[in-house]
C-alpha cells in the first residue's frame, strides 16, 4: 500500500498532501470599512433688470483637497446633517489657470457673496439610500462681481479661501468661456453638494477581539426612515463625527439590528460610550481617513452581543438609541461580556472619504 504525506492546514483539519483544489480557512472577511463619496455641480443664470432669464448654464466641477480635508477637521463640523453653514459663499473670478485639487482659492477672486437669491429655500434631500444633498442658490446684485468672470467657486466662508470647489466656466464641450456681467443683469449661482454613504447593504467583514477571537458578520449605514425628507439625522450624522473625529458615541447591544436600511429601531437599553472612552485616530490633511475604537467598562453592555455600532441619532439609552453604522454579529460568534471583563473593539469602523 503506498502511504501518502498528511500536512495540516491553519484550521487544524487534515487532509491528504497533494490534493488539489481543497483549502480550508477560519472565514476572515476584510474588517468593517465605510466611506463617502463627495462631489457637486452649479449652475449659473443672467437675470435682467425686467427679470427676464437671459442665460443659463450648468455642470460639474472639480472637488479640491482643502474640502476634502474640511470634512476630518473638527472645525468643520458643523451640524448632525447637511446644512447652511456647509456653502455658505460663492466666489467669482477672472483667473484663467486650470483647477488643480491643490488649489486652495480663486486664482484672482473678483467677489464673493453670502446673499441668497430671494424667496430661495435651502434644499436638503436624501435622494437615495445614503445619498444625500444639500442646495443653496446666491445672488450677485447688478452693481456686483461686473467684469468678465471666467472661475467660480463655493466656500464655506470668508474668502479669500475655504473653497469646496474651483472651476472654471466651460461651454458643453469643456472649454473655457468668459461670462460677461455687467450692471443690466443679476447673476444667480447655484450649488448642489452630494454626500454618497456606503456600504448601505449588508456587508460581509470581521475583527478580531482579544479573548474571543474573531468575530464575523455584517457592516452597513442604516439612514432611519423611508422617502426624500428624511434629514440625515442617523447615517450622515453618525459618518460626519467619526470623520471630524468628535460626538463618537460607540454603542454595544444584545439586540440584533435590523438590515434594513429604512428601519428605525433601536437596541433598547445600552451603555454607550462617549468621548472619554472612545479613541479616534488623528487626523493628517491629505488622508481623508480615520478610525475609531471603542471600550465598554466593567459595568457597561453586559450579555451577549449582537450588535456594535456608533450612534445615529437621539440619546443613547433606553429607547433612543438608533445606530447609523453597526456591525452585526453572525449569531455563532456572539459572545458574552460580563461585569468581570473590559470590552475593547479595535477599529470598530475605519472611515474613509473622497471625490466622487
Amino acid at each position: 500500500m503506498n502511504s501518502r504525506k498528511i500536512e495540516r492546514l491553519d484550521s487544524g483539519v487534515l487532509i491528504p498532501g497533494g490534493a488539489q483544489g481543497l483549502q480550508i480557512r477560519d472565514r476572515r472577511a476584510p474588517q468593517p470599512k465605510v466611506g463617502a463619496g463627495i462631489g457637486g455641480w452649479f449652475q449659473l443664470e443672467l437675470v435682467d433688470r425686467r427679470g427676464r432669464l437671459t442665460w443659463e448654464h450648468q455642470q460639474h466641477n472639480l472637488f479640491l483637497d482643502s474640502g476634502l480635508d474640511r470634512i476630518g477637521q473638527s472645525s468643520g463640523y458643523l451640524g448632525y446633517m447637511l446644512n447652511a453653514q456647509d456653502i455658505s459663499r460663492c466666489a467669482v473670478g477672472v483667473g484663467s489657470a486650470d483647477p488643480d485639487v491643490s488649489d486652495t482659492a480663486l486664482v484672482s477672486e473678483l467677489a464673493r457673496t453670502a446673499t441668497l437669491v430671494p424667496g430661495a429655500v435651502d434644499e436638503h434631500r436624501r435622494v437615495a439610500a445614503g445619498v444625500y444633498e444639500l442646495e443653496r442658490s446666491f445672488q450677485f446684485g447688478f452693481d456686483q462681481a461686473n467684469g468678465n468672470l471666467t472661475e467660480i467657486g463655493f466656500a464655506w466662508g470668508a474668502g479669500p479661501g475655504n473653497l469646496w470647489m474651483r472651476e472654471l466656466i466651460r461651454d458643453p464641450g469643456g472649454n473655457p468661456i468668459t461670462l460677461t456681467k455687467t450692471d443690466d443683469f443679476i447673476l444667480r449661482a447655484k450649488y448642489t453638494l452630494r454626500f454618497t454613504l456606503s456600504p448601505v447593504t449588508p456587508t460581509a467583514g470581521s475583527f478580531a477581539v482579544a479573548g474571543w477571537g474573531l468575530l464575523n458578520g455584517t457592516f452597513m449605514f442604516r439612514g432611519g426612515g423611508a422617502g426624500p425628507l428624511n434629514n440625515g439625522n442617523t447615517d450622515y450624522r453618525a459618518f460626519r463625527e467619526a470623520a471630524a473625529g468628535i460626538g463618537v458615541v460607540g454603542l454595544a447591544s444584545s439586540v440584533a439590528a435590523s438590515t434594513d436600511y429604512a428601519s428605525t429601531q433601536h437596541l433598547g437599553t445600552v451603555s454607550s460610550i462617549r468621548d472619554s472612552s472612545s479613541q479616534v485616530s488623528a487626523f493628517t490633511s491629505g488622508s481623508w481617513q480615520r478610525s475609531v475604537d471603542c471600550t465598554f467598562g466593567v459595568s457597561q453592555s453586559n450579555g451577549v452581543i449582537s450588535t456594535i455600532g456608533l450612534h445615529g441619532a437621539g440619546v443613547t439609552n433606553n429607547s433612543n438609541s438608533q445606530p447609523g453604522f453597526f456591525f452585526l454579529v453572525d449569531e455563532e460568534d456572539r459572545q458574552e461580556k460580563d461585569s468581570e471583563h473590559i470590552l475593547t473593539i479595535e477599529r470598530i469602523i475605519g472611515v474613509t472619504w473622497g471625490r466622487s
